[in-house]
């Protein structure tokens, strides 16, 4: 979870703890404030994000090469289909 413009600290809507705390009960595996305004955390969210994204690659990549080898398998047999249906409706 990211909060954004911690730059207006008075203009908060949600204080930090609460974040956390919302971010805890949900389990959420990142919580972060940030400014887009003033750059404070940007580039750790980027490399933080895409940590846990790689992680939960490396966990589910098998589970996924699975899925997109039987995607292949359908597509390829789909348009082998199409090309043999082709050939057949040949006008004279």
């Amino acid at each position: 979870m990211i909060g954004n413009k911690v730059d207006l600290e008075s203009e908060r809507a949600i204080n930090r703890a609460d974040g956390e705390k919302y971010s805890n009960d949900n389990k959420l595996n990142l919580f972060c404030e940030t400014s887009a305004k003033t750059g404070f955390n940007a580039q750790k969210i980027f490399i933080e994000a895409s940590k846990l994204l790689y992680e939960d690659y490396l966990k589910y990549k098998d589970n996924d090469d699975k899925r997109n080898d039987n995607y292949n398998l359908e597509w390829n047999n789909k348009n082998s289909q199409d090309k043999n249906n082709k050939k057949r409706k040949k006008c004279c």
